[in-house]
């Protein structure tokens, strides 16, 4: 969603200063002459449609603006960092029917290779006069890609139209890189913008493929188990919500109740740094097949580092990754692991990624999953047997209230990680359910 001043959207001029630095990478902004781009010999393209039906006053302040155009940053990856490039497009705000329009042609120099989009992010801060009256305002948003992007030399890719259309209730749909064939619109605008750089890419326009993420290799094992008692890691338990045992040489956790979750937490022997790898291979062996089980990644808390849910006594916050035994995936954040029991249940999360069918999940009993989840920077990607789920940003747990969830646009705010102070790492079974653990790797990429 847009930001929360939302009905200064019109208020404000659209402005939003190129001196603001950005990072330099891959990717950098298209110059018309391809001797000035050197090693950019690709080109990456796309248009931009905002249209706003909110405003029924968006005319008068339209016609009080000062200067209009709105700015994007396109964010990707490039090995383990996150890499921005600027993406301005001219306003040309236009005004019929009370509603307002924009829409501006992005042009994106590139070096041959593959690029992991992040997500698409503006931050739009102005002011305008309506009759001595000014009114400022800052906007901000990002739009998760979350898709893989492989440009070859010499070509021109048109990866389609991104639309932002906010209704009269204020509530927005978005839609990215649709309709991604090059018109005579997006050739005509090419051509007019960068006349030079036209003449040598003209013919040379080429399909955009899209992929999904994959995960990185690391590189070196800080961690591991399998799960056996002569470790000494896993505890048995048995109290009113689970039972922890180890089971014909295998550590399996049984949850009883129907609204809660059986967990039991460990400390590593090291910290888990600013990039890390986490792989967990689990099995689901009976019960319910509609709850999810799988990965905790615990944040700070005040209190024992126990899970055995005593009455009224709430557990540690923190990032929680599930599968479900018929094949759905998801990650929520703050999730209480202890509630009150009877009727005083305080369970509290916040979805950042909601169950979504992922078709490499074996659903059979004693069918072994993979959950893997890979840290890089302040994003979180979680995996399923090698499938993509899902990026949710990830944040310091200190610096959130109860419920408040940090969008990808706040991720470059913070330099400090969650997990560089943090030794806990978490598994879980939810509902009435056994399930099975084999085997905890974490490692770094370097």
């Amino acid at each position: 969603m847009i930001g929360k001043k939302y009905f200064l959207v019109f208020t404000a001029l659209l402005v939003f200063s190129c001196r603001i630095s950005f990072a330099g990478g891959k990717l950098i902004p298209l110059k018309d002459s391809p001797d000035k781009n050197g090693e950019y010999t690709s080109i990456l393209t796309f248009r931009i449609k905002y249209i706003d039906k909110s405003n029924v006053n968006a005319k008068n302040f339209i016609k009080g603006r000062v200067e209009t155009f709105m700015a994007f940053k396109l964010r990707y990856f490039d090995g383990l960092k996150l890499m921005e490039v600027p993406a301005t497009i001219p306003g040309n705000w236009d005004y019929k029917e009370k509603i307002c329009y924009c829409s501006g042609v992005v042009f994106i120099a590139a070096k041959p290779g593959k690029y992991d989009l992040l997500d698409l992010f503006y931050k739009t801060s102005g002011s305008t006069s309506v009759g001595g009256w000014t009114s400022t305002t800052t906007i901000t948003n990002s739009y998760p890609i979350n898709s893989v992007l492989e440009l070859k030399a010499g070509n021109v890719y048109y990866a389609g139209d991104v639309n932002i259309d906010v209704a009269e209730n204020k509530t927005e749909k978005w839609n990215l890189f649709i309709n991604s064939i090059s018109s005579d619109s997006i050739v005509s605008d090419f051509k007019k913008k960068y006349p030079n750089t036209f003449s040598v890419y003209k013919n040379n326009f080429a399909p955009v493929v899209f992929s999904e993420p994959t995960p990185l290799q690391a590189q070196k094992v800080i961690f591991s188990s399998q799960f056996t008692k002569s470790e000494g890691l896993w505890k048995e338990s048995n109290d009113s919500l689970h039972t922890a045992s180890f089971e014909e040489g295998h550590y399996r956790i049984e949850s009883k109740s129907d609204c809660n979750m059986g967990t039991e937490i460990i400390e590593l022997p090291e910290k888990l740094g600013k990039s890390v790898d986490i792989e967990l291979r689990i099995k689901w062996i009976s019960g319910t097949n509609k709850s999810g089980f799988g990965l905790i990644l615990p944040g700070r808390y005040s209190g024992a580092l126990s899970a055995k849910c005593p009455q009224g006594e709430i557990e540690p916050r923190g990032y929680v990754f599930g599968i479900s035994p018929n094949g759905y995936a998801g990650i929520w954040y703050e999730c209480l692991l202890r509630f009150y029991e009877g009727n005083k249940n305080v369970k509290k999360m916040t979805t950042l990624t909601d169950w979504k069918n992922i078709p490499t999940i074996k659903t059979n009993s004693n069918d072994q999953n993979t959950i893997h989840i890979q840290v890089i920077g302040q994003v979180i990607a979680y995996y399923v047997n090698d499938k993509f789920v899902s990026r949710a940003p990830f944040n310091s747990l200190a610096k959130l209230n109860a419920g408040e969830y940090l969008n990808y646009q706040n991720i470059l705010e913070f330099t400090e990680f969650l997990n560089e102070d943090f030794k806990l790492l978490g598994i879980y079974s939810y509902k009435k359910q056994t399930i099975e653990f084999d085997e905890l790797k974490v490692s770094r990429f370097k």
